[in-house]
């Protein structure tokens, strides 16, 4: 089994852990395929994610605040398959970043996350068009699992499999 090193910082105030994940393989789909906008102000989280998802074969685009996040996606959306972006965002948060999205795709995949979130706000989001929503903190499993699901469930090469 492969093990990464992983240092996280959360909030404003970094505190850092340390933790092994192993390489999560996912033979069933062709992973280069597929290119992800991740969006996330925090500048460690964000090239943690942009590493562990580039080991499994995506193509990622990054972005640190909201309005760079909609100009990105208004330029590549033929090339984004998925969006994945935290909700508090500088400049525009993330539920205003949906909504700009959708208006430019109404079709487009938005993952949604948050280390603060209740139930009935979940709800909300799923109900306005995000495709789903992961809590923080979140293992490198839980994501990759997460983008997968959502990539393959509406893609046509991934039905009767």
């Amino acid at each position: 089994m492969s093990t990464r090193r992983m240092e996280v910082a959360f909030r404003r105030e970094p505190k850092y852990i340390e933790t092994k994940f192993p390489i999560v393989q996912f033979a069933a789909m062709n992973s280069g395929e597929h290119t992800i906008l991740v969006v996330e102000d925090e500048e460690l989280l964000l090239e943690l994610l942009k590493e562990m998802l580039e080991a499994e074969g995506y193509r990622v685009i990054t972005a640190t605040d909201g309005s760079q996040a909609v100009n990105l996606y208004r330029n590549e959306r033929e090339k984004v398959s998925l969006v994945l972006s935290d909700m508090g965002l500088p400049s525009m948060g993330g539920w205003e970043v949906l909504r700009q999205l959708k208006a430019i795709n109404p079709m487009v995949k938005v993952i949604l996350s948050s280390g603060f979130m209740d139930t009935k706000v979940r709800q909300d989001m799923i109900q306005s068009g995000a495709k789903d929503f992961i809590q923080k903190p979140y293992t490198p499993e839980r994501v990759i699992q997460q983008i997968r699901d959502s990539i393959l469930s509406d893609d046509p090469r991934s039905q009767g499999s």
